[in-house]
């Protein structure tokens, strides 16, 4: 059975996929590569610096990383990718059976006015919620 398509969804989005786990990175590609409108790349765990070149390269939308692979330059590179369109960092810690997921949207305001927009935006995201989590 074919899924519904979502029309708001792009008919091919490109998705990179960071580990060092090999069985961990081959049932993600094969999780991913079953929805059918996504172009599943590995991509080789390496320098921060490194890794972030082929990703400023190559422009997936997503990125999905282990988070053991994670540090501090590589999150801080990361926020910057976004600022020409739209990117979702996706933290996978198998340790703890969670994904953190990271949206960089950079919007350019025009006006003091226009912080309003993206906060609404989340509002309707997050029905019911009107106070976030304990730091």
């Amino acid at each position: 059975m074919v899924p519904p398509v979502d029309e708001a969804v792009p008919a091919i989005a490109s998705v990179f996929v960071v580990t060092a786990q090999r069985l961990l990175g081959d049932a993600l590609e094969q999780l991913l590569n079953q929805e059918g409108r996504l172009q599943v790349h590995r991509l080789t765990p390496g320098a921060p610096q490194t890794m972030m070149q082929v990703i400023n390269q190559q422009r997936p939308l997503v990125v999905i990383i282990d988070e053991e692979l994670l540090t501090d330059e590589l999150f801080i590179r990361a926020r910057h990718v976004g600022e020409n369109g739209r990117f979702q960092f996706i933290i996978l810690s198998s340790v703890h059976n969670r994904i953190f997921i990271c949206q960089f949207n950079h919007v350019v305001l025009a006006k003091v006015a226009d912080l309003v927009s993206p906060i609404m935006a989340f509002l309707k995201q997050s029905p019911g919620c009107l106070q976030g989590d304990s730091l």
